[in-house]
């Protein structure tokens, strides 16, 4: 998630509060990397909307959200609707992340965020590919949706990331390891595992969804094959 401590090769103009991006890798990337365009805009099929955050306009919802004790401790991002606007006005401007309001009919039920992983932090774990995506999902008003609603809604935005993105090799996720209700969305989505890490100040699980299954891409070493988690 996005509150995270800035690794050595990532962003560091800003400090503290400002550092907007801080998972944003800067240095020691290949040129191959460094000319991949900013995400797209997913399309998702009806009752489904997902569209470009407004800074202005979603601020307050968001940061309400993230104070919330379902997200408050897997994001770390319980921010005032202040730094939110600011934050999400860094990614729209930056070719690294896209922030993403999810809809379901009228009822607006989440919050999302496209990224290019390999320019994130999350490259560090995983042998990724320069046109690879990863997302976060904040998916807040289940009750608007059905049964099995969040699992039909992630197959559809990956099917819709894929059809956008024609090089995407694969979509990954990093849910907190203690976040067991999306652990269970990814596997019941048929993701594949790719093991523990540490991304201080969490450890999360790295699950990819390769557009050929065929494909997985191979992890660095886990946490799982050096250390127990607490």
């Amino acid at each position: 998630m996005p509150a995270q401590p800035a690794p050595a090769d990532t962003a560091t103009a800003e400090s503290g509060e400002d550092n907007l991006l801080p998972r944003l890798r800067v240095t020691g990337l290949p040129p191959e990397v460094l000319a991949v365009p900013a995400p797209p805009l997913p399309v998702m099929p009806a009752p489904f909307v997902v569209r470009l955050a407004d800074p202005e306009a979603d601020a307050e919802l968001v940061s309400e959200w993230m104070s919330r004790d379902l997200l408050i401790h897997t994001w770390n991002s319980a921010w005032p609707a202040d730094r939110w606007r600011r934050y999400l006005r860094a990614q729209l401007d930056s070719d690294f992340s896209r922030p993403l309001m999810l809809s379901y009919e009228d009822t607006t039920v989440g919050y999302l965020e496209l990224y290019r992983a390999s320019r994130d932090t999350i490259s560090t774990f995983y042998d990724s590919d320069p046109w690879d995506l990863g997302l976060h999902a904040a998916v807040v008003m289940r009750s608007a949706m059905p049964a099995r609603g969040v699992e039909h809604g992630l197959r559809s935005l990956v099917e819709g990331v894929f059809q956008a993105e024609p090089r995407c090799r694969r979509v990954v996720f990093e849910p907190d390891h203690r976040n067991t209700p999306a652990r269970l969305v990814c596997k019941g989505a048929g993701c594949q595992e790719l093991g523990l890490h540490h991304m201080p100040p969490r450890t999360i699980v790295l699950f990819a969804w390769p557009r050929d299954q065929n494909d997985a891409p191979p992890a660095y070493q886990s946490l799982e094959s050096s250390a127990p988690v607490d």
